[in-house]
């Protein structure tokens, strides 16, 4: 289950959007960066509870995940060194601090909660460096509504 609501957050740009929630996808030296952020309201109970994601509003719930090869199907998790920030619009700095979660399924993936005052637009600046590989840059925008 957890691993279908973790693709379903970072494979889906469609059902993302439709929510107004960011979810997309960085390509570079054979690897592919999955990025989404929610608010905190709208995971699951269950899902929020195992990792201690408040159901607030104001919490931002950052997540990552690095594979391997050329997408989610047909590629491999990998664990990965990731750190970033993000500024709001009135120029407040946030740092992230990114947990890895490890699924018995193989699936790697990082979170950060961040705490933004609504409305905002929080700029999120992403680093993610797989083994061995050069730091890929991770950039987007997120309203906090």
């Amino acid at each position: 289950m957890m691993r279908a609501l973790i693709l379903a957050l970072l494979c889906t740009p469609a059902l993302a959007v439709a929510r107004g929630q960011a979810a997309d996808a960085v390509r570079s030296q054979g690897y592919v960066v999955y990025y989404s952020a929610v608010t905190g309201n709208t995971i699951p109970p269950s899902v929020a509870l195992r990792h201690g994601i408040p159901d607030r509003r104001d919490v931002l719930v950052v997540n990552i995940s690095v594979i391997k090869g050329p997408d989610a199907a047909q590629g491999v998790a990998i664990p990965a060194r990731v750190t970033g920030k993000a500024v709001t619009l009135l120029g407040r700095t946030l740092d992230m601090h990114f947990h890895e979660v490890r699924e018995r399924d193989g699936m790697v993936y990082y979170l950060a909660l961040l705490h933004a005052k609504p409305p905002d637009t929080l700029r999120l600046d992403v680093r993610v460096t797989p083994p061995g590989a050069r730091t890929i840059p991770v950039q987007f925008d997120q309203d906090v509504p």
